[in-house]
């Protein structure tokens, strides 16, 4: 198992750091979101967790226009995936 502890600052840094205005609309955003919230659920933090997968699926239709499918997929599956 990894060290949660250690982590998670890590990832929250890279999140202040794209929080700029111009950086927020950016792939590598909604991937750090992602990565974030991919921690959460293995911390068992529920209510984080979905939050950061519904910006971040938000942030994949702006910038793919729901045109990527994989990306789409991507944001879905991270959303349903800890109800399984």
């Amino acid at each position: 198992m990894g060290n949660y502890e250690k982590a998670e600052p890590l990832y929250l840094d890279a999140k202040n750091i794209y929080e700029k205005p111009r950086v927020r609309s950016i792939p590598e955003y909604s991937n750090n979101l992602n990565n974030l919230a991919i921690l959460y659920n293995e911390m068992a933090t529920t209510k984080k967790r979905e939050m950061l997968f519904l910006e971040a699926k938000d942030i994949d239709e702006k910038v793919s226009g729901a045109r990527n499918i994989l990306i789409m997929l991507r944001s879905l599956k991270q959303l349903g995936h800890p109800l399984l």
